[in-house]
């Protein structure tokens, strides 16, 4: 009895985009990061790098959320 199934690798990788203050970022703007199946080792995706004001951002954001209890009041 044979259970292989043939794996199906995208054409071309997903992209990705980061999401920073409720802007989205995209690979494109950025130099990206990609992530390439272990097995294959044909690219899947595509993530934006994020820089240093990015995560200060971020973080900014992060904090503005938890002071304001946007999310955290949620049940």
């Amino acid at each position: 009895m044979n259970d292989s199934k043939d794996v199906v690798l995208p054409h071309m990788p997903i992209e990705f985009s980061a999401v920073i203050d409720a802007k989205l970022i995209a690979a494109s703007d950025r130099q990206p990061i990609v992530r390439a199946n272990p097995a294959h080792h044909v690219a899947v995706s595509r993530y934006p790098q994020a820089t240093a004001d990015d995560v200060l951002s971020a973080i900014t954001s992060a904090r503005r959320a938890a002071d304001t209890r946007i999310w955290s009041s949620k049940s």
